[in-house]
């Protein structure tokens, strides 16, 4: 329940990480909000605080997800990619470039340095689906694999989840869509995986799917419509994934309200590990328009 006390010292509040109300009053002054750093937005008289400072009594408990060294490993390969054999090797649309250069009054050179920051950022968003996948393969229960199997699986005989594992969800193609249920369908064919539900983890998908659900089934085009193929956001994965009784999305949880399971703010213990591996490594805090945007892309 929001307090609405506006004489309550603000250190006092139950912080949130995605943009909700923590405070609503109609004269809500200056002198009520500590000099922590912390950001703070009003929007109709609504105080609202980014997750950066939440503190971490009040997020769910994770493992230690490694997250540094994965973000090392990420760095060396990095260091290696090479922006104009990736150019030549995915090939430069000559027409594409000629307009280019044309209506935004670049030279060739111009065009060929933004040309290597698009490829290297290809390249990192590649790499980052990779480590998505290895810190869902940290949390107790599951594991992440490699090549030909299930970018990752829970391990427990009361959960049997299959995952392919999404940075976004719409930067999928139809034809990529297609080939990954095809992917998935064999999988769940298979003997080693039969009786599974297999999951398309969308971890930046920042809205429930239609009529209000929780996860919907994953048939592109013509594809047959299996109960056991499914697509769910980032969020809804993550409270399946370490809710203390590690249950299935079933039919009657698909429109149940999850945000009351002690697991709903997973994903944003595992968010603030990720922005503070990375302000370690750094050296200095990350800044806040990022942690604004990962507030912005988790929410639901």
């Amino acid at each position: 329940m929001c307090p609405h006390n506006q004489h309550q010292s603000l250190h006092d509040y139950n912080w949130h990480l995605a943009y909700e109300p923590i405070v609503q009053h109609q004269n809500l002054s200056d002198s009520n909000i500590p000099n922590t750093g912390s950001a703070v937005h009003r929007n109709t008289n609504v105080l609202y605080v980014t997750f950066a400072f939440v503190p971490e009594d009040h997020l769910p408990s994770l493992p230690d997800l490694r997250i540094p060294d994965l973000l090392r490993e990420l760095r060396l390969k990095l260091d290696g990619f090479s922006a104009p054999n990736a150019t030549l090797r995915n090939g430069a649309d000559p027409f594409a470039t000629a307009v280019q250069l044309w209506l935004q009054k670049q030279t060739f050179s111009e065009w060929a340095e933004v040309e290597a920051q698009r490829q290297w950022q290809k390249a990192l968003m590649n790499d980052l689906g990779w480590i998505q996948q290895r810190i869902i393969g940290q949390l107790s229960g599951w594991k992440a694999n490699e090549l030909t199997l299930p970018d990752v699986e829970s391990t427990l005989a009361s959960q049997p989840l299959i995952g392919e594992v999404k940075n976004k969800h719409n930067t999928m193609s139809h034809g990529a869509r297609v080939g990954l249920y095809d992917k998935l369908e064999e999988f769940l064919d298979s003997p080693e995986y039969a009786g599974c539900t297999a999951l398309v983890i969308t971890l930046q998908r920042a809205k429930r799917f239609q009529g209000g659900r929780n996860w919907a089934r994953f048939a592109p085009g013509k594809k047959h419509d299996r109960p056991d193929i499914l697509e769910v956001g980032g969020r809804v994965f993550y409270a399946l994934a370490t809710a203390p009784d590690r249950p299935m999305p079933t039919q009657q949880l698909e429109t149940a309200d999850l945000s009351t399971w002690s697991s709903w703010r997973s994903i944003d213990a595992m968010s603030k590990q990720f922005l503070d591996s990375l302000a370690d490594l750094q050296g200095s805090p990350v800044t806040q328009q990022i942690s604004e945007i990962c507030v912005r892309s988790l929410k639901w």
